[in-house]
């Protein structure tokens, strides 16, 4: 028999670095001749400068050096000067400046790298990695460690000022937030940390400064990156319950700020939940129980009662409510994993390209489509946390548009705007939490079925309107339509049928009928959705079956519709996985989605899936891993489904 089963998983994967483009002078009209020896005076004079900036990192003066990193850190963000750079040997140099005897020049060139690591180029990337700058950020960071620890002692002997600590913390910060950065690049750094033991260097020095709020937040930042699927970090974390109790002592500590109070319980919960596959079986329940609780009163500060205690809005109010917004959207994203099986990795798919044993291959599709309707002990537990915490309440007021009324605030246009970007930012990591949260959650969790209509009725009207999808940010319609799948699906579950409006299926079939007009996972969401709604169609026994048979030829139609838009392999494939899954389980079903004619379309599709595959593969690997899978099911099957649809019994 045919195996198309949908695959639903959550992917957290890294936010994209935004590249600036460089401005362009668009010059009008014919310059005259001697405009044009000014014009090339100017682009000698431009080329010459590259060259002098980088010779000034190893100038013999401080100044000389600091200036240039300062210069090679705004240039980094021009790509006419990311070839100069790269030719260069820019990341060698910077290298050496990290472990430069003057602390401003070391602080100066940390921020360049920082710049280098965020806002270059990918080549520059790379050479971050191949020139070894890793090694060289490492040593700085261990003497930064090795200053603060006896700094204190230093500073009470009047052998120290203040301000050299100061300077000492600035350095360490920038050096972990560009380390933190830089282990997402390479698995290169990963290993250089674990053989230069920085994990417990880090522990040591976070257990003698917990009364310095910014070290100890800049510290548990970094090791929140640094014990990410880290065994050899998270075996020595959790071998000893010393370093656990650390980081639980810093969930109650009262002496700080409010935000940074709330942000580093945010990151410690994150850190928690790293290590939970580390931590011995007698206790896992109990970090699980805790980590549900701090996420719930994370979930809960009100920011509008920060900003308006303080009027006119200062500096310090500022950044106590983006501290508190960075550790709401944190904590979604935490939530949004713990519905994930903490050993659940992902799938490697090999190239199919390859020929591969026919056996294995059907034991792997096996896998896939099969899956246990009864839940692991862990989301049992997750699912009994969240309902005590409210969890999923808390999510679901997280995906509403933000309430807060900024024009009220008496503090500038730009910080107006900050605040506002984040709050979009933790609406839409809401929807991506949504969209994990609900299936392992009961309805009456989500507001009983009144409640859940609500939820559905609430992101249709967000997505339904131009305006909100396309002035919220990169990734808010992939996360809202992912949420509303989510939705939709447990409506079914619920067999509440009449919640899906006429007003709602038009515009789920001409989303999927209009492919160029989304991104592709949005995309593959809208046909998922359509999926849903048919299956809610086909079970609605209160409606007519001319009716019923009116919208599953409109929902057909438009599959075929997008099967033959010829936008992209993956939707295609989407396509005629809700195709099998849907009018695949029944002749009268079958036969009104042969009445459109699919069969045409998809014999063309078979005989190009090859060359396709070949074309889109290099963006489809890029995809999350269950993509490739689906892809690969739909390619062993599709000749005999396409049978089926010509001789249905």
């Amino acid at each position: 028999g045919l195996s198309f089963g949908s695959v639903a998983t959550w992917n957290m994967g890294k936010i994209k670095f935004k590249r600036l483009k460089a401005l362009r002078h668009n010059p009008v009209g014919l310059p005259s001749t001697e405009e044009v020896k000014d014009i090339q005076t100017a682009e000698d004079i431009r080329s010459d400068k590259k060259l002098p900036v980088l010779s000034q990192l190893t100038s013999g003066k401080a100044a000389d050096r600091i200036w240039a990193c300062y210069s090679i850190a705004n240039l980094v963000f021009d790509q006419s000067s990311v070839h100069s750079l790269v030719t260069g040997g820019v990341c060698s140099k910077i290298a050496s400046l990290l472990v430069d005897k003057d602390c401003a020049v070391r602080e100066a060139a940390i921020g360049a790298l920082i710049n280098l690591v965020v806002a270059g180029a990918d080549e520059l990337k790379d050479l971050i990695i191949n020139d070894d700058v890793t090694a060289s950020l490492l040593t700085c960071i261990k003497e930064c460690c090795t200053a603060l620890e006896h700094s204190s002692a230093e500073i009470d002997s009047e052998k120290q000022s203040t301000a050299k600590r100061d300077q000492w913390i600035r350095i360490l910060e920038y050096s972990l937030v560009c380390l933190s950065s830089m282990s997402e690049l390479s698995q290169q750094v990963i290993n250089m940390v674990n053989s230069q033991n920085i994990v417990p260097l880090l522990v040591t020095t976070l257990s003698l400064c917990t009364s310095s709020p910014l070290i100890v937040q800049c510290i548990v930042h970094c090791l929140l990156s640094l014990t990410e699927d880290n065994e050899v970090a998270i075996t020595w974390l959790c071998g000893q319950k010393e370093h656990l109790s650390l980081f639980e002592s810093l969930l109650s500590i009262d002496t700080y700020s409010d935000g940074t109070k709330t942000l580093v319980r945010a990151l410690v919960i994150g850190i928690f939940h790293n290590l939970y596959i580390g931590i011995s079986q007698e206790m896992k329940e109990q970090v699980l129980i805790a980590i549900v609780k701090e996420l719930a009163g994370i979930l809960s500060c009100d920011i509008t009662s920060v900003l308006i205690s303080t009027s006119p809005a200062t500096d310090e109010t500022i950044k106590e409510v983006e501290s508190i917004l960075s550790a709401q959207q944190l904590s979604l994203e935490i939530i949004t994993n713990l519905c994930c099986e903490p050993d659940d990795n992902e799938e490697s798919w090999e190239d199919m390209e390859e020929e591969e044993d026919s056996e294995t291959k059907d034991e792997q599709n096996g896998a896939i489509a099969m899956e246990d309707n009864e839940a692991s002990p862990y989301l049992q537990m997750v699912t009994k946390l969240f309902s005590q915490q409210q969890i999923p309440q808390k999510v679901v007021q997280k995906c509403s548009p933000p309430q807060c009324n900024l024009e009220q605030l008496n503090c500038s246009a730009r910080v107006k705007a900050q605040i506002s970007e984040r709050l979009h930012m933790i609406q839409c990591r809401g929807f991506t939490a949504l969209h994990a949260v609900t299936p392992v959650v009961s309805v009456s969790d989500l507001g009983g079925e009144d409640g859940l209509a609500v939820v559905w009725n609430s992101l249709y009207l967000i997505t339904s309107s131009k305006t909100a999808a396309t002035s919220s940010g990169e990734g808010f319609p992939e996360a809202v339509t992912a949420a509303q799948w989510a939705v939709l699906d447990k409506i079914y579950s619920a067999k509440m049928l009449q919640c899906l409006t006429h007003e709602q299926i038009q515009w789920i079939c001409e989303g999927v009928m209009s492919p160029g007009s989304h991104d592709l996972p949005t995309m593959a969401n809208m046909v998922r959705l359509l999926g849903v709604a048919s299956r809610i169609t086909a079970a609605d026994e209160q409606q007519s079956k001319h009716e019923a048979k009116v919208k599953l030829s409109l929902f057909a139609s438009s599959l075929k519709r997008c099967v033959e838009s010829d936008h992209s392999l993956w939707i295609s494939c989407e396509a005629i996985d809700v195709m099998y899954d849907v009018f695949g389980s029944s002749v009268p079903l079958a036969q009104i989605l042969s009445v459109t004619g699919v069969s045409d379309s998809l014999q063309h599709l078979a005989a190009s899936f090859r060359e396709k595959l070949k074309t889109e593969g290099p963006l489809l690997k890029q995809q999350p891993a269950h993509v490739m899978g689906l892809i690969e099911m739909v390619r062993d099957n599709l000749v005999n489904f396409i049978d089926y649809l010509k001789h249905p019994t």
